[in-house]
């Protein structure tokens, strides 16, 4: 992101100087553009994705993937929680490909509280 800001400073100004305005509002409307650098978790993740796409019918292929990049981010990080990404692995291996029960008032409640469980894991491990 830095490096279209730093062209239009030098672009606009003889001497490369842009207004902190300008480049504030350049900023913000380069972060409403999606690409792979603001996307939350980065281009792994986005890589991630696209590997589980291509082997969607291969699980083995998928949990290796899985598991060598939790290990890459508990390697690069071992502060993170990136690397509980692992357990995913269960109800990855558990998914029969056909919808659920649709208990989305289930999720409501569960996603919160499991983040929390993790931040507190998280936090004894620290």
């Amino acid at each position: 992101m830095s490096i279209p800001v730093l062209l239009l400073g030098t672009m606009l100004g003889g001497e490369g100087e842009i207004s902190p305005v300008l480049t504030q509002v350049f900023a913000i409307v380069m972060l409403m553009i999606p690409n792979l650098f603001t996307v939350e978790g980065g281009i792994f993740m986005v890589l991630l994705g696209l590997i589980f796409y291509i082997f969607r019918t291969n699980r083995k292929v998928q949990f290796l993937v899985l598991i060598i990049l939790s290990f890459l981010a508990f390697y690069t990080n071992r502060t993170g929680v990136q690397w509980m990404m692992v357990f995913a692995i269960i109800p990855i291996y558990f998914y029969n490909g056909e919808k659920g029960r649709g208990d989305k008032n289930f999720f409501y409640i569960f996603y919160p509280v499991h983040i929390y469980i993790l931040y507190i894991v998280a936090s004894l491990l620290h």
